[in-house]
């Protein structure tokens, strides 16, 4: 597991290295959850704007109690705003399904 966490972190910094040098980039992120990944993209790429796609409402095995509690997953949202709330400014958070998102996109060039 460690060998497979080293790659990912190379992995990392080689993409973040690589992006850091474009004038502008625009990242759609499927799937957000409490926004990690999202702070990690903004934090690291000061030039990008993120576009996040989630329900915050959790998968079945969420909603079933089998992986997290009823109250971690009513603060998912809330904990995801925390957590990017330096970025306001090159955040956008759209509250739905992919299925949605792309529905509602359909003519932009996304």
């Amino acid at each position: 597991m460690i060998g497979l966490q080293i790659i990912f972190r190379i992995g990392c910094m080689h993409l973040t290295n690589t992006i850091f040098y474009l004038k502008k980039i625009n990242i759609l992120e499927i799937g957000s959850w409490e926004g990690l990944s999202s702070y990690f993209i903004l934090h690291s790429l000061p030039n990008a704007t993120l576009t996040c796609v989630d329900t915050w409402e959790g998968a079945e095995e969420h909603k079933t109690g089998d992986a997290t509690t009823e109250d971690v997953l009513s603060n998912i949202e809330v904990s995801f705003d925390k957590n990017l709330s330096p970025f306001i400014d090159r955040l956008t958070k759209y509250k739905g399904t992919s299925f949605s998102f792309f529905n509602e996109n359909s003519e932009k060039k996304i």
